[in-house]
């Protein structure tokens, strides 16, 4: 499988954020790189996830796309799109809850000629990081209640660890 990696691109106040490849907890930096472009929203802006590329995502990434879901919608009242090929990836964001804060499209991002830029992000220290998993879990866990038997558990076992690492 495929390494993964982010790109980002802005066409006016359109954000785009592409994910190609394999998604797991190692690619949360980069991706953090790309959520931080849209802090200073001014509520004119859209976003578009374009996840037609990705082969797997893991539950860190899912989470963190629930997190970007969530902020873009308290600051734009609009729910931002996930364009996808894979019914895969479309079914898994489903059973974890994605719908409810996002749109779906299973058409490609129409042809603008984008200008992706690769996110690429510095070495970050292991607490850093270690947070961000448990924070990507715990919202996965606010999106929907049935997540807390599949989630639970593992948010659990992250904060009993991240205790252990800090005593």
């Amino acid at each position: 499988m495929a390494n993964g990696s982010v790109y980002y691109a802005l066409d006016r106040h359109q954000h785009f954020i592409k994910m190609v490849g394999s998604l797991r907890f190692d690619m949360s930096a980069p991706l953090a790189v790309a959520i931080e472009k849209l802090n200073s929203l001014s509520g004119e802006e859209d976003l578009s996830l374009d996840l037609t590329e990705t082969q797997y995502i893991d539950s860190t990434i899912i989470g963190m796309l629930a997190q970007l879901g969530v902020y873009f919608y308290k600051n734009t009242k609009r729910k931002p799109v996930i364009h996808f090929e894979q019914t895969d990836v479309k079914t898994l964001l489903e059973t974890i809850g994605l719908e409810k804060i996002f749109d779906f499209s299973s058409k490609e991002i129409m042809n603008l000629e984008l200008e992706y830029k690769t996110i690429n992000a510095a070495p970050e220290n292991k607490h850093k990081m270690k947070n961000r998993v448990l924070d990507a879990h715990r919202m996965l866990l606010n999106i929907d209640d049935k997540n807390l038997k599949e989630y639970g558990a593992v948010v659990k076992q992250l904060q009993s660890t991240y205790k252990k690492d800090q005593s």
